[in-house]
């Protein structure tokens, strides 16, 4: 089996997620049909599919940097959050009411917790005016007060005037006769003064005389109580007891700390295997209770009317798609036909190629993803579901089973190992969540060498970041291993004619009427896929526009 493409070249659209006009700069082709070992490839290469359309974003022409991001499944550690998704699907499972019943409970809540969130910020703002109200009320007392205040101190200030005129005009009388008995009884003030100062001084002399004393014999005192509380007699008992209590309260620490890592160390398996009838030959499984069923199936990528309803009300609902855009052959060129060729795999009955995931509660489809099984990986398409269930987090529990899908699997295949969940986009909030399956790997675009996301947070959150691993010399050789080319190399470059023929370019070029356009589109093309892949694939129907 070989796999046939058709290149069409670079093309420049508006970002789906910054809604930046030509912020998203993609190489494009489509496949007729892809093996899934070179459709691995190229996902290891960065690129990724929409039914048969396949495209590469060029990180430097794009607003944004997209990373391909990846987990190994048996590393997988389940967060606190996640936990609660499956809590809260495993309390649904466990209650009597229907499921209905229980979305209709969630929207009250939801309308009570609105509800209230409402009344506290109304209650906020009539405080907030109320305050602004009263606080204009007292600006103008105080402002009233200051006029008054004015008018007083006016009024105060004139009587003053008046009254020290008055007062000048009698001082200037009467000063000649005071200034005489002044010098008089200046004289006699004088002598009293210096008798009181001596008198004064002596007694505060043998104050401090007394002070000093008192001092001295309160410190002497103080010691000597001090002296007598640190005497201690060493008891060996009381050392011996001390250190057993030491190491008690070690153990005690030692063994909390255990109980919480143990804790954060459990992963999905602990949480549904006790529920779960798991048996990945059989691509599905079942969590069984006492009120409800859960049924999880893998089932070949089919059109169904069940299926594309539930799609198209997915879209309408939570994408507001109008619903004239959503027939059946959108759905079908989207989310069916897929270019991978079914392949089985040589260790086990396992398949591969696209597949839909399908979510039956009580036998009424809920959730479908679609994904594609590849002979390292299980890769992630595209998920749909029924809005009414969106309480129960449905995109984590998809996730969380393809995980425990790809954690079961590995013991018939030992190579798929990897879970794919798309891009990873830093700084774009519906992207970003993926990093929250730890521990993460991103594709650095340069070096094509994958690394942990918690090893590279600092690079990935600034803008327009291509390199992960900054180290010139692996990338230099990278890129002669793998893009670097001669020109003669497009010479054995296979097309495929009528699906039939297959020549290569060296022998097709004499018949072509615009060989060197031809020839252009190659070279871009062999740069994004490979040297390897592009002697690998064969072309076959060239867009020449």
């Amino acid at each position: 089996m070989i796999s046939i493409i058709t290149p069409l070249g670079e093309s420049i659209s508006e970002c789906g997620y910054s809604h930046v006009e030509n912020g998203f700069c993609t190489f494009d082709f489509i496949a007729n049909q892809l093996t899934t070992k070179d459709y691995q490839d190229l996902i290891d290469l960065g690129w990724r599919r929409s039914g048969k359309f396949c495209y590469f974003p060029i990180n430097p022409k794009c607003h944004l940097t997209f990373y391909t991001i990846k987990l190994k499944a048996e590393e997988f550690q389940i967060s606190s959050s996640q936990k609660k998704v499956l809590k809260k699907l495993i309390s649904v499972l466990d209650s009597p009411l229907s499921l209905e019943e229980i979305e209709k409970k969630e929207n009250e809540k939801n309308q009570n917790q609105n509800q209230n969130q409402n009344e506290n910020q109304n209650q906020n703002q009539n405080q907030n005016q109320n305050q602004n109200q009263n606080q204009n009320q007292n600006q103008i007392q105080i402002e009233n007060q200051n006029e008054n205040e004015n008018q007083n101190q006016n009024q105060i200030e004139n009587q003053i005037q008046i009254e020290n005129q008055n007062e000048n005009e009698n001082q200037n009388e009467n000063q000649n006769q005071i200034e005489n008995q002044n010098q008089n009884q200046n004289q006699i003030e004088n002598q009293n003064q210096n008798q009181n100062q001596n008198q004064i001084q002596n007694q505060i002399q043998n104050q401090i005389q007394n002070q000093n004393q008192n001092q001295i014999q309160n410190q002497n005192i103080n010691q000597n109580q001090i002296q007598n509380q640190n005497k201690f007699e060493f008891s060996p008992q009381i050392f011996e007891k001390s250190q057993q209590i030491r190491q008690m309260r070690k153990q005690k620490k030692n063994q909390k700390q255990k109980e919480q890592q143990k804790e954060q160390e459990k992963n999905i398996l602990d949480f549904l295997l006790p529920l779960i009838q798991f048996k990945p030959e059989e691509t599905g499984g079942k969590i069984q209770t006492k009120y409800h069923t859960l049924e999880v199936q893998i089932k070949k990528a089919e059109f169904s009317e069940e299926s594309y309803n539930l799609y198209k009300k997915y879209q309408m609902e939570i994408h507001h798609d109008p619903e004239e855009k959503l027939t059946e052959e959108s759905y079908t060129q989207f989310l069916v036909e897929s270019p991978l060729m079914r392949e089985k795999s040589p260790n086990s009955k396992t398949e591969f190629g696209t597949f839909h995931q399908e979510y039956r509660f009580d036998g009424k489809l809920i959730i479908v993803g679609v994904i594609d099984i590849l002979p390292n990986c299980l890769s992630s398409v595209y998920l749909y579901h029924d809005p009414k269930i969106r309480f129960l987090s449905p995109g984590k529990i998809s996730s969380l089973f393809e995980i425990l899908w790809t954690q079961q699997i590995t013991k018939f295949e030992p190579d798929l190992i990897y879970y794919y969940l798309g891009y990873y986009i830093h700084n774009i909030s519906n992207m970003k969540y993926k990093g929250s399956y730890f521990p993460s790997q991103l594709l650095c675009p340069t070096t094509l060498s994958w690394v942990y996301l918690h090893q590279c947070k600092d690079i990935v959150s600034k803008p327009k970041q291509d390199c992960l691993i900054l180290d010139l010399k692996k990338k230099k050789k990278f890129e002669q291993e793998n893009f670097q080319f001669k020109d003669d190399f497009i010479n054995s470059i296979r097309f495929v004619l009528n699906n039939k023929i297959s020549i290569l370019f060296s022998e097709l070029k004499p018949f072509l009427v615009e060989s060197e356009k031809l020839e252009n589109l190659l070279k871009e093309y062999i740069k994004v896929v490979g040297v390897k892949l592009a002697k690998k694939m064969e072309i076959g129907i060239i867009s020449q526009n």
